[in-house]
């Protein structure tokens, strides 16, 4: 249970950049490029300071953000 919490505190802070990143619209496509520098910042804290964060659950969350990116600009290259 504290691993699941601790983990949780350090991810957090990315949700609100998550969120924006999956509502981005056709019209802000631009503004994907935006949010790589805050997410990969955060993610790179939580990698340093949370004890529990090892190097393989921080490959798979970059694979996810990594993922998302890709389908967020397929779906707004379909809708332009």
């Amino acid at each position: 249970m504290l691993e699941a919490e601790d983990i949780y505190k350090y991810l957090l802070p990315l949700k609100p950049y998550f969120v924006e990143l999956h509502e981005t619209s056709s019209e802000e496509i631009t503004k994907l490029q935006s949010l790589f520098r805050p997410i990969l910042h955060l993610i790179s804290l939580v990698w340093q300071h949370c004890k529990y964060c090892t190097t393989s659950l921080i490959i798979v969350l970059l694979r996810q953000v990594c993922n998302e990116i890709i389908h967020q600009v397929i779906f707004l290259k379909k809708n332009l």
